[in-house]
């Protein structure tokens, strides 16, 4: 390893072993990812990944160099309040994006929204012939800042501006080929594909200069700017929205999406290019010809793994609307387009909290705390990852039809079957997130690619069989049964690393939590049923809806009591942190544990 890199790394000697404490931020999508590795590397090699390396010196006191990692809890704190303002973020756009989205389509139409969300999510797939480069920027932007190199950020910029309008231009031959076919291929009326095709090449150019720019926020970000990046965002989506409501009134149809995109694009980008050259102190790029090819080979080679989760979460992400679009009509794709919005609620919240864990598994793995002490910890936060995601899963599933009234003002067909599938899908897939958290936070991103192709293939692959025979239907269910499947693969890798069985990871809390999830969710559906009879207008939904999640939480709440969910640490956390005033108010209602002492 090159001194000036030994100068940046703090070393624990154990042994002939080192354990370099990395800390490791990746932004493979939006929002950003802070991410702890720890590597372990024979004296004298190489890590074995071209990783960030930040904090410090060499210490040959094992004892020092233990108290010094624990005074990382400053990091720990600086994560989790990171996550507290990504899920802020994510909180203030969704509900933004809730009262916008409706309008949207009561101006420009179920079919063009269609058209709109069928073209977006075909393009997006252009953006992954960067190799996984582009997923790396934030590591080498993170290792540059940490060690106060302009000239390496400059190097960063430079390869990102270069590397995306390069592909851009590569590619326009492709695009070429699919802009007059895309409405062929989706089944579009003429008025409908003549729109697309003039819509295309804005989309186009807006992806490769949207992804070429970000570097600029990227650096942000590996500075662990995050509240400042997340209320640019913020900021930024609010300005979207204003413009496209605008837009919209003015009648401009779709265009109105592209009009909002690119002003609020110019502005978030300058805002960010503007602190990056403050921070910079210079023109931010270099000439391309300067830049060291050790450089590009590093970044090819850790771009590598990253592709393969990248094409995966395309696959995962993109493919159902584009096969919708296909086999079915734009129409459908708008409406599945909703409902995933809805049951991605499961997602957002519930996994926005699991990078708080990534210091606390990394600084075990370096301390090398027993393995009792992190099998027990992951048991614990799976039970809580589930326990939130199941909350939500049967409240949105008991609730779905006032949401669809309170939210779209009307019915539409297939909206619960795409909402229910998509529940299921994202409940069981939850279940992973705890384990792929460790993984990561311990250096082994392997097994999460390898869980990732299997869930890809198989989900791709059934839809595609089972969509000609089935329509919608055969493409849900492949996106169930892919999905399942691949989790279920990936925690019998993972409790076989962590040397747990079954019962322990998995059958022992989820034995007590489904049957409740599913009691709740059955009652409070056939309620909710009953109070779409007083009426569909937003007012009357809007109050049925709050009563049914009432309803819901007090005799979800109930039942994990009756089932034996909770376990006594769970009771000491609760007191610990939980509101004395709220606690008897629970133990009143019967939702407490008895053992619960409030005396």
């Amino acid at each position: 390893m090159h001194k000036s890199t030994m100068a940046n790394l703090r070393i624990i000697e154990n042994g002939m072993t080192k354990t370099l404490v990395l800390e490791l931020l990746m932004m493979p999508h939006s929002p950003a990812e802070v991410t702890f590795f720890i590597l372990h590397s024979r004296q004298g090699s190489s890590p074995p990944l071209p990783s960030v390396l930040i904090w410090l010196s060499y210490s040959e006191s094992r004892h020092e160099d233990k108290e010094r990692i624990m005074a990382q809890g400053s990091a720990t704190n600086r994560v989790f309040r990171n996550s507290m303002a990504m899920t802020a973020a994510t909180l203030i756009i969704l509900l933004m994006g809730f009262v916008v989205v409706p309008v949207a389509i009561s101006r420009v139409g179920l079919a063009l929204y269609g058209v709109w969300v069928i073209l977006s999510g075909v393009l997006s797939y252009f953006s992954l012939f960067d190799l996984g480069v582009g997923g790396t920027f934030v590591t080498q932007l993170a290792m540059a800042s940490a060690q106060e190199d302009r000239t390496a950020v400059r190097q960063v910029v430079t390869t990102s501006l270069l590397l995306y309008m390069l592909m851009g231009a590569i590619l326009i031959p492709a695009g070429i080929y699919v802009a007059p076919r895309f409405g062929g291929w989706f089944h579009l009326s003429m008025a409908d594909s003549h729109i697309a095709q003039s819509l295309f090449w804005w989309v186009y150019i807006y992806l490769f200069m949207s992804q070429a720019f970000s570097v600029f926020g990227s650096l942000l970000i590996a500075q662990q700017r995050l509240r400042l990046v997340s209320t640019v965002n913020v900021i930024s989506q609010i300005v979207n929205y204003l413009i496209l409501l605008t837009a919209l009134s003015l009648r401009l149809g779709l265009y109105a999406f592209i009009i909002a995109n690119y002003i609020s694009w110019f502005g978030t980008t300058l805002i960010y290019f503007t602190l990056s050259v403050r921070w910079l102190e210079h023109w931010p790029m270099i000439n391309p010809l300067k830049i060291p090819k050790q450089f590009v080979k590093s970044l090819l080679a850790f771009g590598g793994w990253i592709q393969i989760n990248r094409l995966s979460n395309q696959i995962n992400n993109e493919t159902d609307r584009i096969l919708i679009g296909l086999y079915v009509n734009a129409s459908v794709a708008g409406v599945y387009q909703l409902g995933n919005k809805l049951a991605q609620l499961t997602r957002r919240f519930p996994l926005n909290f699991s990078s708080a864990l990534l210091p606390v598994f990394s600084v075990w793995e370096a301390q090398h705390e027993s393995q009792d002490l992190i099998r027990a910890h992951y048991v614990d936060a799976s039970r809580y990852l589930a326990l939130a995601t199941f909350y939500l899963a049967g409240l949105l599933a008991a609730a779905s039809s006032l949401f669809m009234y309170f939210w779209l003002g009307h019915r539409y067909t297939h909206f619960f079957l795409i909402v229910g599938l998509l529940l299921i899908t994202y409940s069981v897939n939850n279940l992973t997130g705890i384990g792929t958290t460790y993984l990561r936070g311990v250096g082994r991103p392997r097994l999460e690619s390898y869980y990732a192709i299997v869930g890809s293939v198989l989900k791709l692959g059934l839809s595609l069989a089972l969509a000609p025979e089935y329509g919608l239907l055969g493409i849900l269910l492949g996106t169930v049964i892919g999905t399942v499947m691949g989790s279920l693969y990936f925690l019998w890798l993972f409790f076989r690393v962590l040397h747990i069985t079954w019962w322990q990871g998995l059958g022992r809390w989820l034995l007590s939590l489904l049957p409740a999830t599913l009691l709740a969710l059955t009652v409070v559906h056939q309620v909710s049923q009953w109070a779409l009879s007083l009426g569909t207008s937003r007012g009357i939904t809007f109050l049925s809806l709050a009563a049914m999640t009432g309803l819901y939480t007090i005799f979800f709440a109930w039942l994990l009591r009756l089932s034996g969910f909770y376990a006594p640490r769970d009771i000491a956390r609760l007191q610990r942190h939980i509101p004395q005033r709220w606690l008897r108010l629970l133990q009143r209602i019967q939702c407490l544990p008895p053992e619960v002492d409030l005396t």
